[in-house]
């Protein structure tokens, strides 16, 4: 078949793609027989990128939806992999940060359990909080005590040297008075010898 009846076939059969291989013929010189291979092959170059912008187009707008790449491949719109390169363009198209909603969920889940051990912790914290409060009012009240005995450890620590003398003799004026003397008067007398006379 010559190339004028391709050329004639070609225009009833597909418009567009006459009109694609006459202007390849007219710009380029050729014949209907060169031109028309020529334009058969950029006719379907031209539909490929055409359906590559339509896919684009729909993963683009599921994206902005919200969904993710797998979203995009159950739609049967692309593969995985195109799927992966397509998102990877719209984020970097949208100025998003690189991470899928899956993604963002797992870091947040992170994020929620690192709070809550957190809070854990704070919650021990508020335990020894209370028990080291619970530990102070009882040194305040120790203090308290203290100050009100403080006199008596005064007086005490001024007779000190002579309540160790007294200690050193003790046993044997013991020893010597227990059989002697009656009990009273025996408490009597070291209440004298501690504490002077009363």
């Amino acid at each position: 078949m010559k190339g004028y009846q391709l050329a004639y076939k070609l225009k009833k059969k597909d418009p567009e793609l006459y009109n694609l291989a006459k202007r390849i013929k007219e710009e380029r010189g050729l014949t209907w027989d060169e031109a028309i291979p020529l334009a058969e092959e950029e006719y379907r170059r031209l539909k490929e990128e055409e359906e590559e912008r339509e896919t684009c187009s729909k993963a683009f707008r599921l994206f902005e939806e919200g969904k993710g790449p797998a979203d995009a491949v159950m739609e049967g719109l692309c593969t995985p992999e195109k799927a992966r390169e397509l998102y990877k363009s719209y984020v970097k198209l949208k100025n998003l940060p690189d991470t899928t909603l899956l993604e963002a969920l797992g870091r947040a889940e992170g994020i929620v359990s690192e709070l809550n051990a957190l809070k854990d912790e704070i919650g021990k914290l508020r335990g020894e909080t209370d028990k080291l409060s619970r530990r102070v009012e009882e040194m305040r009240r120790l203090l308290e005590e203290a100050e009100e005995i403080r006199p008596v450890l005064e007086e005490l620590s001024k007779n000190l040297p002579y309540l160790k003398a007294i200690a050193l003799r003790l046993p044997f004026i013991i020893r010597y008075n227990v059989e002697r003397m009656p009990a009273e008067e025996l408490r009597d007398a070291l209440n004298r010898m501690l504490f002077g006379s009363r």
